[in-house]
């Protein structure tokens, strides 16, 4: 099935695609090729380089964060721990206690203790210990009796509504917040910080997060029964949640996704998050029971550091970086990770970029190959149409000589069998004048008996008549023979001028063998060889003329000779028969001119041999003209196949430059066209229709597919 693929393929980009469309695809698919791998490298290097740095900087993030959480409770503790040797806060402690009891507050129960006293102290020590607070970035301070009540609180909005609750036996003393308390209380190290991590408070609706420390009295407070040294109740400070928020949401490198928060061993936040931080942050997490359990989670709290790309709680993939994080006793999972979708946009966005500038770059590419394909193209299709131009014109050419060699032959047979019919008739020219001659000595036998046979006379005179109507007959042959050789003489000039056409047809074809260049060399050397047989046939046609003329002359001469002798022997005669009867007389006469008519005739007799034999040499120039007209007639034949072979290679040419186009028309190349296209891996199938089409195209056609 993929042989059956390939080669349909393969005949599709042979034949139905010129070389001006492969070249365009072949430049558009090299670019592909080189675009393509460019954009998949750009794609895997920069989303690795980008990976790499997002990684790096939420590492980096997580690092800072930690130290900064970490810095700021180990300040809170320690400025907790600074509180215990406050003197304000002794004085607070031994004012605040007093008013408690001295308004008739017992402890050991939750009370409403806002009582005029009350107001006033806080409207004393209410400034001010903000300021610390402010000043130590706590969100809420509290002061408890080592009775577990709590006689003084900063703030006392309903968030931070603790004042008169009992941490021993009220409704928080089941809270972290009590049990930091009774930590701090029963602590032997009066400088020891005690944490109470973060929990839901319904009496005040809020979440919260403190740390406890004792308080020793620095000084004797007789009056209240107090020395140096004793324990008088437990400083609580309260974690400033949106301060820890504040660190933790910072959004200094951190996009649209980007997040960092913390995530206690219960798996509920200890700080908001920045994404879904309506749904996600610390009061709805406690409140709602809202878990964040992800694998960064788990292997943070289970003391691991490390950076990977998990899904978010929201089933997205993000990268996340984890580091657990010790406070005060408590396991907590510091977490920083940013989307991935976000962290590849910008390769997604140059990426997007790099496709359109590679798409603006195809089609620059596309129209430079077009050009380029037609700049290489339209000389081809020049060079291929002057071919085809002087195929045409050598077809022409070819007809033309084979023509003029038909015609050559013909002319030759004719002047064969011309002078074959001269030689017949000089041999019976010869013949009768041998007889002649013959007569002549029989007639010298006879005039030496005529004395003894005059009454013989009137038979030999009336022989004598017939003898010269028989001689004027010859006479009127030997005209005739004359027009035959002056008939030869108008067939020579006639091969005179086919010789001239022969030779100026040799010189037109020699010059389209050099415009046909590498291609025409076996042609011209056709062209050279006609050339040569014509100069040949030439030389022969002026030799026959010379022969011609010598025998007209010779002709001429013996029928005038033989005319004049004809008119004495008439004379003779018209004096024999008047003066019969002096024959005897005159016999010395008679024998003077029958010797003359043996000279004569002997001359005569010459002249016809001389004759015979330049007629045997026009006949054997006949048949070298003929052999030259077969020659001429088997090269005419060889050009033609040559004007085939050529035409063949123009429908290569065109086949290779337009792939479907036209063919030459002609009929007799198409097996060599056949031949020729399939040697240049064209489907022969689709070759043989493509032939049985050609006939139906034109010079606009082919125009107009070029």
């Amino acid at each position: 099935m993929s042989n059956i693929s390939s080669g349909k393929l393969k005949s599709f980009l042979n034949i139905n695609m010129g070389l001006k469309t492969k070249i365009q695809i072949f430049i558009i698919i090299t670019s592909l090729i080189t675009i393509i791998p460019i954009l998949i490298y750009f794609q895997l290097k920069s989303s690795s380089s980008l990976v790499t740095m997002a990684k790096d900087q939420l590492v980096s993030l997580r690092e800072i964060s930690k130290k900064r959480v970490e810095l700021y409770f180990q300040n809170s503790m320690k400025f907790t721990a600074g509180l215990s040797k406050n003197r304000l806060i002794e004085s607070m402690f031994i004012s605040l206690e007093g008013s408690f009891f001295s308004d008739g507050f017992s402890v050991g129960q939750d009370l409403d203790i806002m009582t005029k006293s009350y107001n006033s102290a806080d409207v004393e020590y209410g400034p001010r210990t903000k300021n610390i607070i402010d000043g130590y970035n706590f969100d809420n301070m509290m002061l408890v009796t080592t009775g577990g009540q709590i006689i003084f609180n900063v703030k006392n909005d309903p968030q931070h509504q603790f004042l008169g609750k009992n941490l021993i036996s009220g409704t928080l003393a089941p809270t972290a917040l009590a049990k930091c308390f009774k930590d701090a209380k029963d602590s032997a190290d009066h400088s020891a910080t005690f944490f109470a991590d973060f929990q839901y408070y319904q009496s005040t609706d809020a979440v919260a997060s403190f740390i406890c420390t004792k308080h020793i009295s620095e000084f004797d407070h007789l009056s209240e029964g107090i020395k140096a040294g004793d324990f008088i109740g437990v400083i609580i400070t309260q974690i400033n949640v949106n301060y820890l928020n504040s660190i933790l949401l910072e959004r200094s490198g951190m996009g649209e996704s980007g997040q960092i928060f913390l995530v206690g061993s219960d798996d509920k936040l200890r700080s908001d998050m920045f994404v879904n931080q309506d749904r996600y942050n610390v009061f709805k997490s406690f409140q709602n029971n809202i878990s964040i359990t992800t694998a960064s989670q788990t292997q943070a709290i289970s003391g691991k550091t490390s950076i990977h790309e998990i899904k978010d709680i929201n089933e997205l993939p993000v990268i996340s970086a984890y580091t657990p994080l010790i406070i005060m006793g408590q396991t907590w999972a510091l977490i920083v990770e940013k989307r991935t979708s976000e962290i590849m946009d910008p390769v997604y966005t140059i990426l997007r970029q790099i496709i359109v500038n590679a798409a603006i770059v195809l089609i620059v590419v596309m129209i430079i190959a077009y050009f380029f394909g037609k700049s290489i193209i339209d000389p081809i299709l020049h060079v291929s149409k002057t071919l085809n131009k002087s195929s045409k014109e050598l077809s022409v050419a070819s007809e033309e000589l084979n023509d003029a060699s038909n015609k050559l032959s013909s002319s030759s047979n004719q002047q064969a069998a011309a002078t074959q019919e001269s030689v017949a008739a000089m041999q019976e020219m010869a013949s009768m004048i041998n007889q002649t001659a013959e007569f002549s000595h029989k007639s010298k036998d006879i005039s030496d008996t005529v004395k003894n046979m005059t009454n013989e006379g009137d038979k030999i005179m009336r022989n004598m008549v017939d003898s010269m109507t028989d001689i004027n007959k010859e006479n009127e042959n030997m005209r005739g023979m004359v027009d035959v050789i002056k008939d030869i003489s108008k067939k020579t000039t006639i091969i005179n001028d086919i010789v001239f056409k022969t030779q100026l047809l040799s010189f037109n074809a020699s010059i389209e063998a050099a415009r046909a260049g590498q291609h025409g060399k076996g042609f011209a050397v056709v062209a050279e060889e006609v050339g040569k047989l014509a100069n040949m046939s030439g030389n022969a046609s002026r030799e026959i003329y010379t022969l011609l003329e010598n025998s007209q002359k010779k002709v001429n001469e013996a029928v005038k000779s033989t005319e004049e002798t004809v008119k004495r022997g008439q004379d003779v005669t018209n004096k024999a028969q008047a003066i019969f009867r002096q024959i005897a007389d005159n016999i010395s006469l008679i024998n003077e001119q029958i010797q003359r008519i043996v000279e004569a005739t002997n001359e005569q007799n010459k002249g016809v041999q001389q004759t015979e034999s330049a007629l045997k040499q026009l006949d054997d120039a006949a048949k070298g003209n003929s052999e030259v007209a077969v020659r001429a007639q088997n090269n005419s034949t060889q050009l033609q196949k040559a004007k085939n072979e050529l035409n063949a290679i123009i429908n290569t040419l065109n086949y290779i430059v337009l792939g479907n186009t036209r063919l030459v028309k002609d009929t007799n190349i198409e097996h060599e066209t056949k031949d020729t296209l399939n040697s240049s891996y064209v489907d022969p199938q689709l070759l043989n229709g493509i032939v049985a089409k050609k006939d139906s195209l034109n010079d606009d056609d082919f125009e107009k597919m070029v």
